[in-house]
């Protein structure tokens, strides 16, 4: 049995109003694939990159190409999805265990499957996220922690960042400091399938910093798709970096599951985008367990501030 480490890069509509939502919600189409083979010891046993050109948004991101390096010229030098995506699964092997680092790419990755009327429950019916590895094993705060971040506290120096296999690379350099087998034994929540929907609602707004979005009480108001009253949800939750989670439901007893996300803005300010997709009992278990989770934290950060103020006043601690 073989991990495979992948990540993907991928290209978004160089404004909002040219996302795709038919035949499916794209958030991003996938211009790159990068993955890294590894074994039960860990062992760097194979590499695979491929450049893909899209069908939808063909023009580069200006955003994403000052990320990634990737201009028009190179996005047309790769391969169509379909033929892609299948030599990838073919290097993969029958018997494997894929992985990343967070669920971002995943998602895109189903909806770019439904893009080309491929069935996602078909590939990767099981992947696990990383950073619940690491933060079980290593960080012990309950928060998702950055690539980047995860590097510096293991000691490696990584390649240079939003190449999809570098990035591939860098999450294997991580994975020599974790216990994958324990990890996959001890994996609380897969990742969710209701990731990957197309939101019933998106909304966008912009601020100077992310703080002024998180208490902006209109962001968790909406109206009701089914009967059209006013709907609030409930105070967010932290599930990931830049990332925040809701639920509410409606008098007419319909169920909403929130998403909000932090995005950088050419001035230095932040971009909001909050969706609304159909709830029910796995998002509110999702969420229930995010907020004590968050709680815990709180905590934690508390009584370390109480030590730190008895120390300072000369007490015994």
């Amino acid at each position: 049995m073989d991990y495979i480490i992948f990540d993907l890069e991928w290209n978004q509509p160089v404004y909002s109003g040219m996302r795709i939502t038919s035949p499916v919600f794209l958030e991003g189409e996938v211009i790159e694939i990068g993955a890294v083979k590894t074994n039960q010891a860990c062992d760097l046993l194979d590499t695979f990159k491929i450049m893909i050109t899209p069908k939808y948004y063909k023009k580069m991101n200006s955003n994403v190409s000052k990320l990634t390096g990737i201009g028009n010229k190179e996005l047309m030098k790769g391969i169509v999805f379909p033929d892609a995506f299948s030599a990838f699964m073919k290097w993969c092997g029958s018997d494997a265990v894929f992985m990343s680092w967070s669920n971002n790419d995943l998602r895109v990755l189903r909806q770019n499957l439904r893009l080309f009327h491929m069935d996602p429950d078909q590939y990767m019916k099981e992947v696990f996220d990383l950073q619940q590895f690491f933060d079980h094993q290593i960080l012990h705060e309950g928060r998702s922690c950055g690539l980047s971040e995860a590097l510096e506290k293991v000691g490696e120096t990584g390649m240079e960042a939003h190449d999809a296999l570098h990035d591939a690379i860098n999450t294997f350099y991580v994975c020599k400091h974790l216990d994958l087998e324990e990890g996959i034994k001890t994996y609380e929540t897969p990742i969710e399938d209701f990731d990957d929907g197309e939101p019933l609602i998106v909304y966008e707004h912009n601020y100077s910093v992310a703080r002024d979005a998180y208490h902006d009480s209109k962001l968790r108001l909406f109206i009701c798709p089914a009967c059209g009253e006013k709907v609030e949800s409930q105070p967010w939750a932290v599930y990931g970096d830049g990332k925040r989670a809701s639920v509410a439901q409606c008098s007419c007893g319909e169920e909403y599951f929130l998403k909000l996300r932090y995005l950088n803005v050419k001035n230095g300010g932040k971009k909001a985008v909050r969706n609304v997709f159909r709830g029910g009992e796995k998002m509110n278990k999702f969420y229930e367990n995010k907020v004590q989770k968050q709680a815990e934290r709180h905590e934690k950060r508390r009584k370390k501030d109480e030590r730190a103020q008895r120390r300072d006043k000369g007490e015994k601690v």
